[in-house]
């Protein structure tokens, strides 16, 4: 008896697992077939973009071929075609790229109009678009154009923003270079002044302080009731005084030779007289 009633049970239950497999079998089939399509789907995804990444760094890499030979206007063409096609981490650093190869080739308005359409892009981080506008001050610097200049980069000189220490040097350079030597040496200054900056910026900075001060410029401005000075002979941009160019005399050791003291009177010596030398003793007068 007992083995008819297990054997029911059995049938029992294997009537409702099919029951149950019926009803909702299907779909598990789904879900399975969705699981491994979806996990295929994101493989192949991988593997494109690798692809894409390789095949950017390839075109990235050419046009860096072709700087390297002189082809600066040809570089900038291929990386704007690169920017155009790629994803966005090379985008973004074939624009920069495209930018300089533009400086590079003598298109310098090209070059500043590249630089300010990134520093304009609303969608990139605000870290490179005040990047772009450093880099585009630095090219306007190298045509004279010192508005140009401080109107990008005058405003990232103050606080404490990452590119600060650049935009000081760049609006220095560009007040020195016009003749301005006070806010030349305000912005060096501040330079020297901010500790947390990296020193390359600091030693640079030094020693365009030292260029100018060596040169006669004042080191701090005037007083507001000091007399008027003299009218200062303009300043010719970024030409070392002759101290700063010609080197100390190196004796044979090879250490800078020092001018030799005079030479002490011997011991004894008489020291010369003012007035009608006495006779030596001994001598009738």
């Amino acid at each position: 008896m007992a083995d008819i009633f297990n054997e029911v049970e059995q049938d029992l239950r294997r009537e409702q697992m099919k029951r149950l497999w019926d009803r909702i079998g299907i779909y598990v089939i789904a879900v399975a077939v969705l699981v491994v399509a979806i996990t295929g789907g994101w493989r192949a995804y991988v593997a494109w973009q690798d692809s894409r990444a390789a095949e950017s760094g390839d075109l990235f890499v050419a046009a860096l071929k072709l700087s390297e030979d002189g082809d600066h206007a040809a570089a900038a063409t291929a990386l704007n075609d690169l920017a155009a096609s790629s994803g966005a981490g090379y985008k973004l650093l074939a624009r920069f790229r495209a930018a300089t190869e533009l400086s590079l080739a003598g298109d310098t308005a090209g070059s500043m109009a590249e630089f300010d359409a990134i520093a304009g892009d609303g969608a990139l981080a605000t870290v490179y678009r005040d990047l772009a506008r450093i880099r585009a001050a630095y090219v306007a610097l190298g045509t004279g154009d010192r508005a140009g200049v401080d109107a990008r980069a005058a405003a990232l000189a103050e606080g404490t923003g990452p590119w600060r220490q650049a935009a000081r040097e760049v609006t220095g350079l560009a007040a020195y270079a016009a003749g301005d030597t006070t806010v030349a040496i305000q912005r060096f200054e501040q330079i020297v002044a901010d500790t947390t900056g990296a020193r390359d910026y600091v030693e640079q900075a030094e020693m365009m302080l030292a260029l100018i001060r060596g040169s006669g410029a004042p080191a701090a401005a005037e007083p507001a009731d000091a007399a008027p000075a003299a009218e200062e002979a303009p300043v010719e941009p970024f030409v070392a005084p002759e101290a700063f160019v010609q080197p100390a005399p190196v004796d044979p050791a090879g250490s800078p030779a020092t001018p030799a003291a005079p030479a002490a009177p011997p011991t004894g010596a008489a020291a010369p007289a003012t007035g009608e030398a006495a006779p030596p003793a001994g001598q009738p007068q």
